[in-house]
């Protein structure tokens, strides 16, 4: 028969080690898409005190924000981490020789923490967190529960953990784990001076928009095609420019959405609306330099600007720009202000010019094009030159 092994147990000192562990939990619907789940659990290793957490990934700002948190709950910091060879931890081991990811050991070299990983295929060497933690939260937390999304789980867990978990006799010790823990006195943690959430940096597209977490979320319109800075937990998503604050969304789980301000929207078509304003008087200004003159005039006289632009280019298209030149002449001759005279005065030169709709090009940039139009005097002029020259 096969031989059983022997191990020694081995009971840590209070405050000295804590154990943890990821587990995978299935998924959670958001709409029509599915989202992963993994349990975060770390047990202090005296006490049994359990602290878990439930995310939608694995990756590393989570994984330190996990043990932020997880310090935060425990207030305070063990002097060693003991877990099995995480991928977010342990880059490569051969052997006992044993290469930890450098983020994760600066983050424990400013706590005074040492990491610690499990031999291969050795559960039994951080039993606690393996029967204490996972296992124990998939069999007695996890079944027959329904969930909304992240934050309803976490809810019910934080719930269970202190009404149920850490206040039940623990079968080892042979206590309530939270009666144990009010024994033990944990190492300070600054836990303020930390910023625990997950960061991108990532560039703002066209639309006005960054693509984060595989949902589209809106900024304001000046910070197009720059580099801004995205900060997100489980409940708002937070977007930078150097240090002042873009946008504040609620985060989205569901899979490409687009999270909108609506007050961004308003002010992108403002500023629309106040370009397009600006590339008619640049049309009408490029007329004829007498146009600057009149545009003057009307600011004077407190007359919108805008409304009579938009009209006297229309009249452009009907009478040609010298005659519509001539006649903003003769109306500030005669003191006659505003469009309205303008047109009147067209009116009794002569009838207007035959009218074409523009030409609308695919291109939409080339709609917005200003040509200014030919003076033919110029064209007199240079025939009357060059006959002059060949005489």
């Amino acid at each position: 028969s096969k031989k059983e092994k022997a191990y020694i147990r081995y009971e840590s000192a209070p405050a000295e080690q804590c154990q943890i562990d990821w587990g995978y939990f299935g998924t959670l619907k958001y709409g029509q898409y599915h989202r992963k789940v993994w349990c975060f659990a770390m047990i202090e290793s005296y006490s049994r005190m359990l602290y878990l957490e439930f995310t939608h990934s694995c990756k590393m700002d989570l994984f330190i924000g996990c043990h932020i948190r997880a310090f935060n709950f425990f207030e305070g910091t063990p002097k060693e981490i003991l877990h099995d060879n995480l991928k977010t931890a342990v880059i490569e081991r051969d052997g006992r020789l044993v290469r930890f990811n450098e983020r994760y050991l600066d983050f424990l070299r400013a706590h005074h923490i040492v990491p610690n990983a499990c031999n291969p295929y050795q559960p039994q060497e951080k039993g606690k967190i393996e029967k204490g933690g996972i296992h124990y939260i998939r069999n007695n937390f996890w079944p027959l529960r329904e969930f909304k999304d992240i934050n309803d789980l976490n809810e019910q867990a934080s719930k269970w953990r202190d009404e149920i978990a850490n206040v039940r006799i623990q079968q080892t010790i042979q206590d309530k784990p939270v009666n144990r823990y009010q024994q033990i006195r944990m190492r300070p943690f600054l836990k303020d001076c930390i910023d625990h959430r997950e960061t991108k940096f990532k560039k703002v597209y066209r639309d006005c928009r960054i693509w984060f977490d595989c949902n589209y979320y809106g900024v304001p319109y000046g910070v197009v095609g720059k580099e801004v800075t995205v900060k997100a937990d489980n409940q708002e998503v937070i977007i930078y420019y150097k240090t002042q604050v873009l946008a504040r969304h609620e985060r989205c789980w569901e899979k490409h959405k687009g999270i909108d301000n609506p007050n961004h929207i308003k002010d992108l078509l403002k500023n629309k609306t106040r370009a397009f304003a600006s590339k008619q008087q640049e049309y009408f200004l490029c007329l004829d330099p007498f146009a600057q003159e009149y545009l003057d005039a009307l600011n004077n006289a407190n007359l919108p600007v805008k409304k009579n632009i938009q009209h006297l280019l229309k009249l452009k298209d009907e009478y040609g720009a010298h005659a519509l030149i001539f006649a903003c002449k003769a109306a500030i001759k005669h003191n006659a202000l505003g469009a309205d005279y303008v047109e009147n005065i067209l009116l009794q030169q002569r009838a207007p010019a035959a009218t074409y709709l523009p030409v609308v090009m695919k291109q939409e940039e080339y709609n917005s094009l200003i040509i200014t139009e030919a003076d033919l005097a110029f064209y007199d002029n240079l025939i009357f030159t060059n006959n002059k020259e060949e005489k």
